[in-house]
């Protein structure tokens, strides 16, 4: 997190963002003039259409929550970040999703918060990583989409 004056800002990440005031809400978004009934087009030739398109199924209990992780000292490299988190596997379990300062598990991680402490890769100097808790992420949550967004990239890059 920054501030408006540059600076970090330590504190959770949240998912209660503030609706932007210069987007109107979807009810209120107008896509045709008032005077139109429907947008199916009178002229022209009719073409075929495809989309590539896949139904995403959840379970209704599934839950996710989410981490803010922090790197003492420093580390801006997303790669390294991963590698040393990695590094915790058994602590952390495989099923999580890390995109460099946001983790995302299905079952609460204890203690909260955690403490991890591991080497750099050249051996030489302690990394402490700091887990603090940042929300539990609900269905519709705008955070999902940031996750979603992850996963599709993972998806592409094995491609």
């Amino acid at each position: 997190n920054t501030s408006p004056h540059g600076g970090r800002v330590d504190g959770p990440v949240t998912s209660s963002a503030r609706p932007r005031p210069d987007i109107p809400p979807p009810d209120v978004v107008k896509t045709r003039p008032d005077h139109i009934n429907t947008k199916k087009g009178v002229s022209g030739q009719k073409v075929a259409l495809q989309a590539n398109y896949f139904n995403l199924n959840t379970r209704p209990d599934w839950s996710l929550y989410q981490y803010r992780v922090d790197f003492t000292p420093d580390e801006d490299r997303t790669a390294v970040k991963k590698r040393l988190l990695r590094s915790h596997e058994k602590v952390l379990g495989s099923g999580y999703i890390f995109d460099g300062t946001v983790l995302f598990v299905v079952t609460r991680l204890h203690p909260e918060p955690m403490e991890l402490h591991t080497k750099n890769e050249s051996g030489d100097e302690n990394i402490r990583i700091t887990i603090k808790p940042a929300g539990d992420l609900v269905m519709g949550d705008h955070n999902y989409l940031q996750l979603f967004n992850i996963v599709m990239r993972k998806c592409l890059d094995g491609l």
